[in-house]
Parts: structure tokens; C-alpha cells; sequence
């Protein structure tokens, strides 16, 4: 009885010995699992950059840029490195060239962060950006079935409807550039009774946009349908070397320029009231009826 007492007693022991040795391993493996765990972490935590804010500053405003790469594991999983690149556009623009900082930010300011020396880097070429406003600029008449208005110099013309085409019922007084005239150094101004007078390469920029000067069939047809007073007998200005060397036959002829460089002659003189085409309208200053343009 006292042999089997003590063997059982034995036993025991040995049981108890045991269960402790597999204790003192688990924990051990806990705690090299836990010591990896917080290697990895600091490794990681070592090799990463402080994610940077939008900011802005006198000299400029602040941007993230981010760009992220991935790559997979055995196990399927997505590990994702960020790198955040502080970028400032500066607001100023009194520095010759662009600012760098290893391992700062990217900087246009002579004011950022960091910033180094200026380059001393030159541009092989460079773009010259000419942009010219121009107070010539084209604008449309103010037009009604019975009035015009010439936005350009504000004048105003009446209008009348004849033969299907919108006409001036007034002769022209655009002041051109070049090419067009009032008197010459002997003559009184005539542009208040009569309009200007141009010439033909004048003449066929004068109008208001949008309007133009009459073709040979449509004078034909207004000509027929309008008394012989409707038309203005102004007279014509001679021109040498471009320059309005004399005016005359005011109140006996009128002249008004066609698309094609020929004119449109008015005769009222000797009791003749002669309409019709002048051909020869070389060296002459002539007025202007403008036609809508549809």
C-alpha cells in the first residue's frame, strides 16, 4: 500500500513539472511574437515622412501632392507606401529663377522654406507673348427699319427700305484712317452738307459692319423706284498723289461708289437729270450710300 502511494506521488511530479515547462514556452513565444511586432512597427515608423497640411503663405500657397504605389503579398493583401511632397506656388514674381531645396519642398519663392541659392541655370531659348488690344475694334450699328446709329463716331443716318435692300437715305460721314476728305487748302468743309468723300480702296472699308457697298444691279433697282431729288448731288473731289487737290460740281453732279470700283452718276444741270453708270472714276474722291449687308 505504501509502494503504490508512492508511485502515484511520483507521478504527479512529473505532471506538474511538465504543465509548467509548456507555460514558460507559451509565454516565450508570446513575447518574441510581441518583440517582432514592435521591430516591425518602429521599422516602419522609421522609414516614413511626416505627412504635410495645405498651408498658405505671404509669399505663396502651399500644396500636397501625393503619389501612392502598391504591391501584393503572398497572402493577397495590398501594402501602400504614400510619399507627401510639399509644394508652394509663390504669388510674386521678382526672382529670375526657380528656387531648390534637397529634401525640402519644391519652392518658386525666394521666400519659402529652405530654400537654397538661387540658380544660376539659364533657359536655351525663350517665348516673347505680344497681346495688343486694338481701339479700332469692329462693333455693329444700332439699326431700326428707319434709323441708324454708327457705334463707331455715334452719328446717326436714316434708313429706308427700297427694292427688298435696307439702304442709307443719307450719304456716309465716317472719318477713315486715310483715303477720305472734307476740303482741300482752298475749300470749306463740306462733309456737314454732303458727307465724306472717298476713295474707292476707302470707300470699300467705310461702311458700318455689317453693311456695304451696293452692286450696279442694286442701285439699278433703288434708282428706279426713288425720285431723282432722293439722291444727294454732292459734287466730287479731285485727287493727285493721293491728296484732295479740288472740289467742284457741287449741286450739279453727284457721284456714289458701286462694289465693283465704278460709280453711280447723277446729272442735274442744263435741265437734264441724267442717271447712270461712270466708268472712268480714276483719281476721284466720291460719297457713299451703304447698303445692309443679307
Amino acid at each position: 500500500m505504501k509502494k503504490i502511494t508512492a508511485f502515484l506521488g511520483l507521478v504527479g511530479v512529473v505532471s506538474m513539472i511538465s504543465a509548467c515547462s509548456d507555460t514558460v514556452t507559451g509565454v516565450n513565444e508570446e513575447e518574441n511574437e510581441q518583440a517582432q511586432a514592435i521591430t516591425s512597427s518602429s521599422s516602419s515608423a522609421t522609414g516614413a515622412k511626416p505627412t504635410s497640411s495645405s498651408q498658405k503663405t505671404s509669399n505663396g500657397i502651399a500644396l500636397d501632392e501625393i503619389t501612392s504605389s502598391g504591391s501584393v503579398t503572398g497572402s493577397g493583401e495590398v501594402i501602400h507606401d504614400t510619399i507627401t511632397t510639399q509644394v508652394i506656388i509663390s504669388s510674386t514674381s521678382n526672382y529670375t529663377a526657380p528656387y531648390y531645396s534637397s529634401g525640402g519642398p519644391f519652392c518658386w519663392s525666394d521666400n519659402c522654406p529652405g530654400a537654397s541659392s538661387p540658380s544660376t541655370a539659364t533657359s536655351s531659348s525663350s517665348i516673347s507673348l505680344e497681346v495688343t488690344l486694338s481701339s479700332e475694334a469692329p462693333v455693329y450699328p444700332t439699326v431700326t427699319e428707319t434709323q441708324m446709329i454708327d457705334q463707331r463716331d455715334q452719328k446717326m443716318y436714316k434708313l429706308q427700305t427700297i427694292a427688298g435692300m435696307h439702304w442709307m437715305a443719307e450719304n456716309l460721314n465716317y472719318e477713315t484712317a486715310d483715303g477720305s476728305f472734307c476740303k482741300t487748302a482752298s475749300s470749306e468743309d463740306m462733309c456737314g452738307t454732303y458727307g465724306r468723300f472717298y476713295t474707292i480702296t476707302a470707300a470699300r472699308k467705310a461702311c458700318p459692319l455689317g453693311w456695304r457697298l451696293p452692286t450696279q444691279e442694286e442701285v439699278e433697282a433703288l434708282d428706279a423706284a426713288v425720285p431723282h431729288e432722293w439722291w444727294s448731288v454732292g459734287g466730287r473731289f479731285k485727287l493727285s498723289n493721293g491728296e484732295a487737290t479740288d472740289y467742284g460740281d457741287a449741286d450739279k453732279q453727284g457721284y456714289f461708289w458701286l462694289s465693283t470700283g465704278n460709280a453711280w452718276k447723277i446729272k442735274n444741270f442744263d435741265g437734264d437729270q441724267v442717271h447712270g453708270l461712270q466708268e472712268d472714276a480714276a483719281d476721284r474722291a466720291y460719297n457713299i450710300r451703304c447698303v445692309e449687308n443679307k
